[in-house]
């Protein structure tokens, strides 16, 4: 199962001045989703779920968003890493388990994203880590934790 994304209409990358929007496509066909963002980073398949991550191409200011969507295209969870005047480049993305993938994103930082497989408590505003957003809500498909003293292979200090 292959995804790839087709950018809206008038979503100029590096364009801040409108938010990009492209439609998820899975194996060529439209889903009918219509995710933030234009370029698809990475995809792994969860159990019968795709986590997608998906970048916006702003260069001072990027952001990444992890959308978990089901065999049946359904958005069953979003959240988004993004930090003012941040830059960001996604890369290292692996997975360490049946239902996690760790990454990089924001300075080397390393995250790990875990997939559950039932939706989990979550309360709003105290729930994530510092540069992670989500929309209001009590449930949550996906947990992500920063994870301290790992650097990126492409950091100057080495893996």
């Amino acid at each position: 199962m292959t995804f790839s994304l087709s950018p809206e209409p008038g979503a100029a990358p590096g364009d801040t001045r409108t938010a990009a929007r492209s439609r998820v496509m899975r194996d060529g066909q439209d889903t009918g989703l219509l995710l933030p963002g234009l370029w698809l980073e990475a995809q792994f398949m969860v159990g019968s779920d795709a986590l997608l991550f998906i970048t916006h191409n702003v260069p001072y200011e990027e952001q990444l968003d992890l959308c978990l969507i089901s065999a049946g295209n359904v958005l069953k969870d979003r959240l988004s890493l993004a930090w003012i005047y941040s830059t960001g480049i996604f890369s290292d993305a692996r997975v360490v388990g049946k239902r996690s993938i760790v990454f990089s994103f924001f300075a080397d930082a390393f995250w790990r994203v875990d997939v559950l497989p039932t939706p989990g408590w979550r309360l709003p505003l105290v729930s994530e880590p510092r540069g992670v957003w989500r929309r209001f809500g009590f449930k949550r498909r996906m947990v992500i934790t920063r994870l301290p003293g790992m650097v990126s292979s492409s950091s100057p200090e080495g893996p």
